[in-house]
């Protein structure tokens, strides 16, 4: 059995625990336990999860098998628990409290642990192998880099506080000023918000190095609970915060839609009312408007903070505006920043969607957007707590519900066909089944240089496991040199051939063969036979010979019984006017021009020949690949 917890994080209370175990086979079974530090076995929730980068280290292959593992379950601070893990008769017991954990988590004891790692079987097989086809001076110098990496393994907060706007920085911001200065209107709903998370928001916002923007703050908590001694002291302090009593709780999209309306500014800042904003983040929004004039939607990274504030981890490093990944999952969420006009002429938020509101309203914005643009830094704390869904999501399970129904919308506008959208592989991940019309050819191209095990593994991933069969695939050569990659290639091109016994059962067809066998006496040369429904005649073409055919009648009905099924990667071509090979059409009249196209090639009656734009391109038998 091997093991290994990647990531252990505390939260408010509870602790998560995120990694991987396998056995002896990939068909061995782990099983998990969680107890006290007296032994009492304790409740926890538990989600296996994909490691196909453990699969493929540690087996060679990736499996239809989750061996990783999200385990969450209670703590209280000051006590100890143990993971216990038993898989193939063996059992391990792994210690957490809080001291551990945090010694767990410096740079010093992951560096070691680092090092514990490379000093394995594994690594020396995975180096051997690297010398073998690299060299001796490679493996040196990928060892020395891989030695020097060990001292650039900080966690998420140690960079982010290296990588932040310095006080100099921020007071540059201060300082600059913009040619344009558009005004933003940060809109947040209110409901029942502890009083040191609504501190921290609005004082994140008090700290914003660019200066114009208003805070429209709409409160609809339960009479007695709302905020308004809190906010009133922030009133008084800023006219540019703007405060109303909703009177009433109409929902997360009612709420926002309500702190719309009372925004002026060119821009709409959709926040949470219990996260943070980094000082520069209008600051950083101002300076993108400023270079990009047309720009309606704007998006940046975030990371998330803990129940204190104190700590910040899971970064969540955005991809620039990607409509399709987007209906996966809500890469954007925050932070979200959207023309007033824009919000208007999509009509807000949609309470039809509660839960998803926020992922609605990112489809109907950005498909209406003339220019989107993704800012790559961190502008936005996501509080993270037990019933929020950046900790918990199965806490808002309609959510995920309301997304699916989003995603659906949006293709109705945009003119997708999808049959269903359906959870991933996880919640917040969605799967969609498309409508496909007719089957089309989908080229797959992979660039290659000596990587032969690899590109065998790509190809043979997408033929074994992929559910759309009608594939093929485009090596690009690029100047390899070990002799086994091209013999590889000639291996792959003939790895699934097929056998043919044909028959017409209507009309008339020239049926031909050619032999394509390298080793072969008669290679390059063809066979022909008609075939009709009169003579009831079957013509076998074996494995590899190339085959062809002319079609004699007005109407034909061909049948193929084949020895394999189709595989359209393998599929090649000949030029069926090849003057070395030298096939006698009947019927046929035209002049060879050098090339497969049938212009200038007709029917003894003067029916023009007709041929497919594909078969119109193949090469002749010197340049086509042989068995």
């Amino acid at each position: 059995m091997k093991q290994n917890v990647d990531v252990v994080r505390i939260r408010e209370n509870s602790i998560q625990l995120n990694g991987w175990v396998i056995g002896k086979t990939p068909e061995s079974v782990p099983e998990f336990q969680v107890t006290d530090g007296k032994g009492k076995p304790m409740e926890f929730r538990y989600v296996a999860t994909r490691r196909d980068d453990v699969s493929q280290i540690y087996y060679g292959k990736t499996y239809d098998k989750d061996f990783g593992f999200d385990i969450q379950f209670p703590y209280e601070r000051g006590k100890d628990y143990y993971l216990v893990i038993c898989c193939d008769g063996r059992k391990i017991k792994i210690k957490y409290n809080e001291e551990l954990i945090g010694k767990r988590a410096s740079v010093a004891h992951k560096r070691m642990q680092k090092i514990k790692d490379l000093m394995n079987m594994e690594t020396v097989h995975v180096a051997w192998d690297f010398f073998k086809e690299n060299g001796l001076k490679a493996l040196i110098v990928k060892s020395t880099h891989k030695i020097q990496g060990l001292d650039n393994d900080y966690d998420y907060a140690e960079w982010y506080s290296l990588t932040k706007p310095s006080d100099e920085e921020l007071k540059r911001q201060r300082e600059e000023v913009f040619a344009w200065t558009p005004k933003f209107s940060i809109v947040i709903p209110l409901y029942k918000t502890p009083e040191r998370y609504l501190k921290e928001m609005l004082d994140s916002i008090l700290g914003q190095t660019y200066g114009n923007w208003e805070l429209c703050l709409v409160d609809g908590s339960p009479e007695g609970e709302d905020v308004s001694r809190i906010v009133k002291k922030y009133t008084g302090k800023d006219s540019r915060v703007k405060y109303k009593i909703l009177g009433y709780n109409g929902g997360i999209s009612v709420n926002t839609n309500a702190a719309i309306e009372m925004a002026e500014g060119e821009f709409i800042v959709l926040a949470d009312h219990d996260d943070a904003m980094t000082p520069d983040a209008l600051y950083e929004c101002a300076k993108v408007l400023n270079e990009h004039p047309y720009c309606d939607v704007i998006y940046s990274d975030e990371d998330k903070m803990d129940m204190d504030g104190g700590a910040l981890f899971d970064p969540h490093f955005k991809p620039d505006f990607n409509p399709d990944l987007l209906t996966s999952v809500n890469y954007i969420c925050h932070q979200f920043i959207v023309k007033r006009e824009l919000v208007e002429q999509v009509g807000g938020l949609r309470k039809e969607f509660d839960g998803a509101q926020d992922y609605d309203f990112i489809f109907r914005c950005t498909e209406k957007a003339n220019e989107i643009v993704h800012i790559p830094k961190v502008l936005y704390h996501w509080r993270c707590h037990q019933d929020s869904t950046a900790s918990n999501p199965q806490s808002k399970l309609y959510a995920f519900e309301a997304g699916s129904r989003a995603i659906m919308e949006h293709y109705k506008r945009v003119g997708i066909e999808a049959e269903k959208v359906e959870k991933g592989v996880d919640y917040g991940i969605y799967h969609t089944t498309f409508k496909i019309k007719d089957d089309p050819l989908v080229s797959v191209i992979i660039p290659n240089k000596d990587h032969r095990q690899d590109l065998d593994l790509c190809i043979r991933s997408m033929i074994t496991r992929g559910t759309y069969k009608n594939l093929e695939f485009v090596v690009i050569e690029n100047n390899s040199t070990d002799p086994e990659t091209f013999v590889y290639y000639e291996a792959i091109q003939k790895e699934f051939p097929q056998g043919k016994l044909v028959r017409v059962v209507k009309g008339s067809v020239f049926d031909v063969a050619v032999d394509l066998r390298s080793d072969s006496e008669t290679y390059g040369k063809w066979f022909g036979v008609e075939l009709t429904e009169e003579n009831k005649k079957q013509f076998y073409i074996p494995e590899g010979f190339a085959h062809g055919f002319l079609v004699l009648s007005d109407l034909a009905e061909f049948c193929y019984k084949c020895t394999d099924f189709y595989h359209p990667g393998d599929e090649g071509g000949l030029a069926w006017n090849d003057p070395e090979i030298g096939v006698e059409w009947p019927q046929l009249v035209g002049e060879y021009k050098g090339n497969a196209s049938a212009e200038g090639y007709h029917l003894e009656d003067g029916t023009a020949l007709n041929l497919s734009d594909k078969d119109q391109l193949w090469v002749g038998l010197k340049d086509t690949f042989h068995f």
